[in-house]
């Protein structure tokens, strides 16, 4: 007799072990392609990709333990998570069951994380991260730019998504196509970079989704974040 999953089941336990979460999908950006293969900071889209609207679903969260987690892609850094993600919950089928791939966001909005992103004046005014709960501070090198005096914040949608916008006064001493840091609270937010095992059905009702995430990072915006390879014991250093 085949394995059966209840839906009465599914539900008791994402009850208990489950949270809420925030799905951002995802659609690759083609200036990953004419900048040989690293989005170009420059582009209006968000570190290579454009993102639809927030959706809300259900699943769980479960930190990845080891220093490294071996992939068949290479080795990703600790501090990534495993997302478990039901086809039905409550009754209504959850989209990112079906839409999940590399590249789309999960956020946690039950967490909090401190973070910092690299902005252009002019150029990408807007952070990169979603869901922004506010902004410490905006430095050029040593000087530091004031909320309310210098500048504004106010959170719009764009092609990069729903983002939080700096805007800049007249008076603030800064040159277009400065280069300017803004570190900022936001919800705890991860990238999708793998599906965690191969899907496969039982009776009508498909298996739960589980993905393998890391943190989204922003400030390096020119290397491949998450693969570590090539390493040579003999380095310099």
């Amino acid at each position: 007799m085949p394995f059966k999953i209840l839906t009465e089941q599914m539900n008791l336990v994402m009850d208990t072990y489950g949270t809420p979460l925030r799905y951002y999908q995802g659609r690759l950006c083609s200036c990953v392609a004419e900048n040989g293969g690293s989005f170009d900071p420059k582009c209006k889209c968000n570190q290579g990709y454009y993102y639809k609207n927030a959706v809300e679903i259900y699943g769980t969260k479960t930190n990845i333990s080891s220093k490294y987690y071996k992939s068949q892609i290479g080795r990703i850094f600790d501090g990534g998570a495993q997302i478990t993600i039901p086809k039905i919950y409550k009754g209504k089928e959850q989209i990112a069951h079906t839409t999940l791939a590399h590249g789309d966001i999960i956020v946690d909005p039950n967490k909090n994380r401190r973070d910092t992103d690299i902005l252009i004046k002019g150029v990408r005014d807007y952070i990169y991260a979603f869901d922004v709960k506010s902004i410490l501070s905006v430095y050029v090198k040593e000087k530091e730019y004031i909320n309310g005096i210098d500048f504004t914040t106010k959170d719009v949608n764009s092609v990069a998504g729903k983002v939080t916008r700096i805007k800049w006064e007249n008076t603030a001493d800064i040159d277009e196509g400065k280069y300017y840091t803004v570190e900022f609270i936001c919800n705890e937010q991860y990238i999708v970079y793998e599906d965690g095992g191969n899907r496969r059905g039982v009776e009508n009702t498909d298996l739960p989704r589980k993905v393998i995430c890391t943190l989204r990072r922003y400030a390096e915006t020119n290397e491949d974040s998450g693969i570590i390879d090539d390493i040579s014991t003999n380095q310099d250093f």
